[in-house]
C-alpha cells in the first residue's frame, strides 16, 4: 500500500500544469470583432425604443388626465383610470420584454464567442497532442484551462496560439 502512494505521488510531482489566459483571449476578441460596438448599438436600440413608447404612454396619459379633470361623470373617471392603468401595465410589459430582448443578445454573443474560443482551444490542443483539458475558473470567475501533454509530461500555454488562431491581439 505504501508503495502505492509513493509512485502516485511521484506521478503527481512529475505533472506540470498549463494555463490558457481565456479572459485575455476574449478582450482580444471583444475589439476584433466590434463586440462591444455590437451591445452598445442594441442597448441604443431598445433604449430608443423603449423611451418613444414611454413618450407615447405619457401623453396619452396627459390627455386621460385632462379627460379626467374635465369630467364630472364618476363612472367615466373610473374607465379613464383603469385604461391609465392598462397603459402602464402594457409599458412595464413592454420594459420587460426589451430587457428579456437584451438578455438573449447579450447571451448569443457570450455563446458565440465562447465556440469560436472553444475551437481554437480544441485545434490547438489537437495539434500539440494535448491528452488531458480540464476547465475550471479562479475566485473572480476568470475561465481557465488546465492541460497537460501526457507523453512528454510538458506544461504549454496555450494563450497566444489560440489568439493567433482567432486572429486577436492581446493585450500584455
Amino acid at each position: 500500500m505504501f508503495a502505492l502512494i509513493s509512485i502516485c505521488s511521484l506521478k503527481a510531482q512529475n505533472l506540470k500544469i498549463g494555463v490558457l489566459n481565456k479572459q485575455a483571449v476574449w478582450q482580444g476578441l471583444l475589439v476584433k470583432d466590434g463586440v462591444l460596438q455590437q451591445l452598445e448599438q442594441q442597448q441604443l436600440r431598445i433604449g430608443r425604443e423603449f423611451q418613444e413608447l414611454k413618450r407615447e404612454f405619457e401623453d396619452n396619459a396627459r390627455k386621460l388626465d385632462s379627460e379626467y379633470q374635465a369630467t364630472q361623470d364618476e363612472d367615466r373617471k373610473k374607465q379613464i383610470q383603469q385604461t391609465i392603468m392598462e397603459l402602464k401595465s402594457n409599458l412595464e410589459e413592454k420594459a420587460r420584454g426589451f430587457e428579456t430582448q437584451m438578455a438573449q443578445f447579450e447571451e448569443k454573443v457570450v455563446n458565440d464567442l465562447n465556440t469560436k474560443v472553444d475551437n481554437a482551444v480544441e485545434q490547438v490542443v489537437k495539434e500539440r497532442n494535448i491528452k488531458h483539458l480540464v476547465h475550471t475558473s479562479t475566485k473572480q470567475g476568470v475561465s481557465i484551462v488546465y492541460f497537460m501533454d501526457d507523453g512528454t509530461n510538458k506544461a504549454y500555454n496555450i494563450t497566444s496560439q489560440v489568439a493567433e488562431i482567432l486572429n486577436v491581439q492581446l493585450n500584455n
